[in-house]
């Protein structure tokens, strides 16, 4: 299993890392809208930032547990 083992951690890191790229563009979008007081653009940025904290969680704790299910011991 130790192929398996390989593929998911980096999977694992690939959400993560496209998780934390969506909230980084979140908060840039955010701090424009902020900057430009635009209410259409803080919203938006809002919801990437939690998007993407979201997307991170998803990889950080439920892409592994797919390894654990598919084990058979």
């Amino acid at each position: 299993m130790g192929i398996f083992e390989s593929i998911f951690k980096f999977a694992s890191m690939g959400v993560m890392a496209w998780g934390a790229a969506y909230a980084i563009t979140g908060l840039i979008t955010f701090s424009e809208g902020h900057k430009q007081q635009s209410a259409p653009k803080k919203e938006e940025g809002m919801g990437n930032i939690v998007g993407g904290g979201v997307i991170f969680a998803v990889g950080m704790f439920l892409v592994p547990q797919i390894l654990n299910l598919l084990q058979v011991s």
